[in-house]
Parts: structure tokens; sequence; C-alpha cells
């Protein structure tokens, strides 16, 4: 099905909320929308080349001040291109259900594992502001 089939449409790189700083607009990796140009979910992304926690935190930390209107859900996707695809995906598992996220009050505080293969591997959290919010990471094995 086409995504025009389905009346969402998608965008890139688009400027909303605030950047990190605070001091100018931030830009979102993307922005999923309804055929009526409503936002209806956001998604970031970011290449991992190490298991360098600075580097997820920064970019989970970065969605609440891109999205003032709570979209849930919420898309993380991660080009990991490192040696132990499988241990990087047990360690950011953890990393991520043992961290807060600015703008987010822990939930559940776990991340459940919904799929993962040699290639990919799809996590699911939920985490609070305003609502319920929905986190998908997905990270891929670039290698």
């Amino acid at each position: 099905m086409r995504m025009s089939e389905a009346r969402i449409g998608f965008g890139d790189q688009k400027r909303m909320g605030r950047s990190a700083s605070g001091q100018s607009i931030g830009e979102i990796d993307g922005v999923i929308k309804h055929s009526d140009n409503t936002r209806i979910a956001i998604f970031e992304a970011f290449r991992l080349f190490s298991r360098e926690k600075r580097t997820i935190s920064g970019h989970l930390d970065k969605i609440s001040s891109y999205d003032n209107e709570g979209l849930s859900p919420v898309f993380i996707i991660v080009y990991c291109d490192i040696d132990d695809f499988t241990q990087l995906t047990k360690d950011y598992k953890k990393y991520v259900s043992d961290i807060s996220y600015a703008g987010f009050t822990d939930k559940k505080k776990r991340v459940e594992t919904v799929e993962i293969t040699d290639q990919l591997w799809l996590g699911k959290e939920v985490r609070y502001r305003v609502k319920d919010i929905v986190f998908y990471h997905l990270l891929l094995n670039m290698r």
C-alpha cells in the first residue's frame, strides 16, 4: 500500500520545537502526518559506532524539546556499525530501561523486545508526558 493510499505523508528534517541548547528552533529527523496535515508521529535517527551512552541519551533527551504536542508513537532509529550487534542490543535495552529522558516521566522503566534478528532489534516502551507516549526503538545492523 502506498502512503498516499493510507492517507499519511512523511516529511524529513522538519524545524520544530527547540534545539538541544534551547537557543534556536530544533530539527527533528522526521514527521509522519495524516492527510489533513496533522502530525501523528515523529522519529529521531542516529548512527552508533560504539557503545557510547552519551550519544544514545543525547538523542533521547532531545525528543521532548522537538515535540510540544506529545505525539505518540515516537520512533527511534539507530544505524549500528559495531562488531557485536547482539551484545549491543542487550546493552542498549538495559541502558534505555535504566535512564530517564528529559521531559518524560518513567512509566514502566522497561523496554520489551518485540523482534530480534541478526540484522535488527525492535524494542517498545512507554514513557509519560501529559499522556502515555509509546517509543519504538529500531536498531539496524549495518555490517
